[in-house]
């Protein structure tokens, strides 16, 4: 007989533990005497199903084989249940999360979100997702900043502010809205101009007084972790971390960098630049510093939030255009019914004081 009642059982874990560990018995309901065992364990002596779980990385060991079930031996003799001897049952459960769950689909699993990552697998955490929620996609970006130019706090929450509202709905949780985690970090060296394009050789590079941001990001020569550090990506304690190459891989593929700077290299007042393609990017910066005034444009707080998420959509996929139909990237920008902060007409509160701080909430037929 196969019984599957599908029961859902919860329990909260202390964050302190780290390996879990639950037993399992199943019984009868005997209303004319009492509840009788069933044997649902391999080992002789022991009704009970035993196995452990990582609060870490939801491993489990123990008991329970690949496919989540264990079968009792049945005690042959009686065994553990003397001369009343009861039958072998086979017990299936379900551990969710699973060691490769991504609930939400944002890239970071489930136990990643819920703990952080421990790289060398010696049960001890080497580094968190701040802030992260299993159920609501997350993105991070690592924000820097040149002398002078470290971003306005009410800047940075208008665009986190701007993405928890946004009007998507995550299709495997129901959340709505994403989880936008800016994190301020620190203060860089300091560079007049900084150029940002990309060289194939770096002997192509143009001279003058000037920095490039591959070596800001990364160091020159390229030296991001361990004493005598070059690069700025990662925080401090990142960079000095015996993970330190770990946390720079997992980085890397999973967060963004952004830096406020003073001026591009030959780039005048431009607000910003960013890598951009079909699949987005992952490097932006924020050059308001030539800038000799704000208020045509709202104001400083308007100008920072307005570049800094028109920077970050870039590396999300958008062109000034946003993106058609068919995914690839439109490139015209200053349409006049593309109310999006990708827009030119749109990035500031120029044209229009009560414009959204927001990507284009108008559907594709509407804006073309």
């Amino acid at each position: 007989m196969q019984i599957a009642p599908f029961w859902t059982l919860t329990q909260q874990i202390p964050t302190t533990v780290v390996v879990q560990e639950i037993s399992v018995l199943v019984k009868d309901h005997d209303s004319t005497g009492g509840d009788d065992w069933a044997d649902t364990s391999p080992r002789a002596g022991d009704p009970f199903t035993r196995f452990k779980v990582s609060m870490i990385d939801g491993t489990v060991t123990g008991d329970l084989t690949g496919t989540g079930c264990v079968t009792g031996n049945g005690e042959p003799g009686g065994g553990v249940f003397g001369a009343d001897p009861q039958p072998s049952v086979r017990l299936c459960l379900e551990i969710s999360p699973g060691p490769g769950f991504d609930s939400d689909g944002d890239g970071f699993s489930d136990w990643e979100e819920y703990r952080g990552r421990d790289f060398d697998g010696d049960d001890v955490v080497d580094m968190t997702l701040p802030d992260a929620d299993p159920n609501r996609r997350d993105l991070y970006v690592e924000l820097d900043y040149m002398a002078g130019h470290k971003p306005l706090d009410d800047a940075v929450a208008d665009v986190e502010d701007a993405f928890d509202i946004a009007p998507v709905s995550n299709p495997n949780t129901g959340a709505t809205g994403i989880n936008l985690h800016l994190l301020v970090d620190e203060e860089v060296p300091a560079a007049d101009e900084l150029d940002f394009d990309d060289y194939s050789d770096p002997g192509d590079r143009p001279s003058g007084a000037y920095d490039d941001f591959d070596d800001l990001k990364s160091g020159n020569p390229a030296r991001p972790c361990g004493g005598g550090n070059t690069g700025r990506f990662l925080t401090p304690a990142d960079r000095s971390s015996p993970h330190c190459q770990d946390i720079l891989s997992f980085k890397r593929l999973k967060f963004r960098y952004g830096v406020f700077i003073d001026e591009l290299l030959g780039g005048g007042t431009i607000s910003g630049r960013a890598e951009l393609h079909e699949r987005g990017g992952n490097d932006f910066v924020v050059s308001l510093g030539g800038w000799a005034g704000f208020d045509d444009v709202g104001g400083r707080r308007a100008a920072e939030a307005g570049t800094l998420m028109h920077e970050l959509g870039h590396t999300l996929g958008l062109a000034h255009g946003g993106r058609r139909d068919n995914g690839t990237l439109d490139e015209i920008n200053c349409k006049p019914n593309y109310q999006s902060v990708m827009n030119y007409i749109w990035q500031f509160p120029r044209y229009d004081a009560g414009r959204p701080l927001s990507y284009s909430r108008l559907t594709s037929t509407t804006r073309r």
